[in-house]
């Protein structure tokens, strides 16, 4: 449930985000933004340049959802605004 409040401090309200909940939308209920919630085998540059150019700002990723191969990728092609122990938050 703290997810809005970490998202409010990185976020704009108005901005559009990637999470990795699958097809879940809760991630995106939880931090109160807009934007698309896609399966881990989408977690790649080549899948989420569509979603960049669609609009997405931010991409917040529930680490328990993710595998360690996938958090080392985008890591190396994102700028990593935030970490603990659940989420963490890059810029597009």
């Amino acid at each position: 449930l703290s997810l809005e409040n970490i998202s409010n401090k990185f976020i704009g309200k108005n901005d559009l985000v990637i999470t990795n909940g699958n097809v879940n939308p809760i991630m995106l209920y939880f931090s109160n933004r807009k934007g698309w919630s896609l399966p881990e085998s989408m977690m790649n540059s080549n899948d989420l340049k569509s979603y960049v150019q669609a609009g997405a700002k931010f991409i917040i990723i529930n680490k328990r959802l993710t595998s360690q191969p996938t958090l080392e990728s985008l890591m190396s092609e994102h700028l990593k605004l935030y970490e603990d122990e659940y989420f963490i938050i890059y810029k597009t």
